[in-house]
């Protein structure tokens, strides 16, 4: 009996969200879609209310509702900056459903599902005196890119951006701007091919491997291979957190 309960509370309130309760997904308008390097497009939404909720690192759920590039699926992407009335997403253009990205014009409606994250409750719990070493491998950069714009005039911050081409580091402008506005808070590295030993050895002194809070974005190979390196390095597991682009 108590399992028929809980199928039925369960059901009962997937069916209200689901056809009852109100619409309460943000909505916007595409304001612009600009290709960043080869296969990558940084997509601007318009919204209709302020997004008071989104967070530093934050991702949403979007679907395009009117576009005939591209189909009303949903799909998840990363937050790039702090702006809560034009929020700002970056596409790596891999998949299916990705690539027509690129032929989303101006003007079509969008909602928006979110946002989601950890990054910035994880950034608050670490003391205010732990640099931020912020782990990027492509697109990977994208969620750690609001991070920045959060937290550049406040925490120290290293930043690793891995790219495959030297095209590819196609926010290098952005990074600039932060790292002149951080007041020598902000250190940014980036490199053509991944961080090995003996490059980080060089890059990261003991006690940031020690006392640093680490984000690592990427692809789920080189999020775990990056993982096992920091941790053959050093730094305690408990301050290396990751986010894999596998969905």
């Amino acid at each position: 009996m108590l399992l028929d309960l809980y199928t039925v509370t369960v059901l009962g309130i997937y069916f209200w969200k689901k056809w009852i309760a109100p619409d309460g997904y943000l909505a916007g308008t595409v304001v612009s879609n600009e290709a960043r390097g080869r296969s990558t497009r940084r997509i601007l939404v318009g919204l209709d209310a302020t997004a008071v909720n989104v967070r530093p690192g934050d991702f949403f759920f979007l679907q395009f509702e009117d576009s005939a590039a591209v189909s009303r699926e949903w799909h998840p992407f990363s937050v790039t900056d702090d702006d809560r009335d034009t929020l700002s997403f970056t596409v790596r253009q891999r998949g299916d459903f990705t690539r027509r990205v690129g032929g989303v014009r101006e003007g079509p409606r969008v909602r928006l599902e979110g946002p989601f994250g950890r990054f910035e409750s994880i950034v608050r719990k670490h003391d205010e005196d732990a640099p931020l070493v912020l782990i990027g491998m492509g697109a990977g950069v994208a969620p750690l890119l609001s991070l920045m714009a959060g937290h550049h005039t406040r925490r120290r911050i290293h930043v690793l951006w891995a790219v495959r081409r030297p095209e590819d580091a196609y926010y290098r402008d952005v990074l600039a701007q932060y790292q002149l506005a951080s007041g020598r808070r902000m250190q940014v590295t980036i490199k053509v091919g991944r961080f090995r030993r003996q490059y980080l050895d060089g890059l990261l002194p003991t006690p940031v491997l020690r006392t640093g809070a680490f984000f690592v974005v990427g692809p789920n190979p080189a999020v775990l291979a990056t993982q096992r390196l920091l941790r053959q390095m050093g730094v305690p597991a408990r301050r290396i957190h990751q986010e894999r682009l596998t969905m």
